[in-house]
């Protein structure tokens, strides 16, 4: 069971209704059918941060509200273009790195494009 912060479940319903959780955000029960794949990403994933597996889903929702609806193809092949042009780039693994560590006690900067061999 994975429980995430819900409009329900915030303000003075959700204080009436259940009071016996002291959480910043009060959470409801809510059961999401993920794959085994999916499930064992997230698993991971807390543990690797030290968080609950609802805590990282509630991340990655935040994270995909914050997403514009619409691809941008021209933007992306702008982008592609300027790295043909410069070899630019920050490597998968530091941006992978880096993302892991948000929310940690040893956060990392983000890390600087350089020019790939």
């Amino acid at each position: 069971m994975v429980f995430l912060d819900t409009p329900v479940s915030r303000g003075i319903l959700g204080t009436i209704l259940f009071p016996c959780y002291t959480f910043a955000m009060v959470r409801l029960p809510r059961t999401l059918e993920l794959d085994p794949e999916t499930e064992a990403r997230v698993d991971a994933l807390a543990k690797r941060r030290g968080q609950k597996p609802a805590d990282v889903v509630a991340a990655a929702v935040e994270l995909l509200d914050t997403v514009d609806g619409e691809l941008d193809v021209e933007e992306d092949l702008r982008r592609l273009r300027e790295f043909e042009r410069t070899g630019m780039a920050v490597p998968l693994d530091e941006v992978k790195a880096w993302i892991e560590s948000w929310g940690t006690a040893n956060e990392l900067a983000a890390p600087k494009p350089r020019k790939m061999a």
